[in-house]
């Protein structure tokens, strides 16, 4: 996270980091001090990681992420994690399931 909502140091940050096109910054949790950050580079957009889409995905060269923004798109975006809340049975289980039947 960033120590202040300044402009300079998101450029530094950036920089550092060899970002030098349009870029994606993504948080984790809202972030007033990252979106004032980043709100006057021109090529640079912040948003959260439940807000991340793959038309901002497209439309930027480079992705930064926090460690907490990683954990939350692979919690959101998880294809092994079944989709309607119930929990996944193993292959095993399924197995031992059709043979008690």
């Amino acid at each position: 996270a960033l120590a202040a909502s300044r402009t300079k140091e998101m450029v530094s940050l950036l920089e550092a980091l060899d970002v030098n096109a349009k870029s994606l910054v993504v948080s984790g949790e809202p972030s007033p001090e990252l979106a004032r950050a980043c709100r006057n580079l021109s090529q640079v957009k912040s948003l959260l990681a439940s807000t991340l889409n793959t038309l901002d995905l497209l439309n930027h060269d480079h992705v930064v992420l926090s460690v907490e923004a990683v954990r939350k798109v692979e919690a959101l975006w998880d294809m092994d994690r079944p989709s309607n809340g119930q929990e996944e049975t193993s292959s095993e289980e399924a197995q031992e399931e059709a043979q008690s039947e």
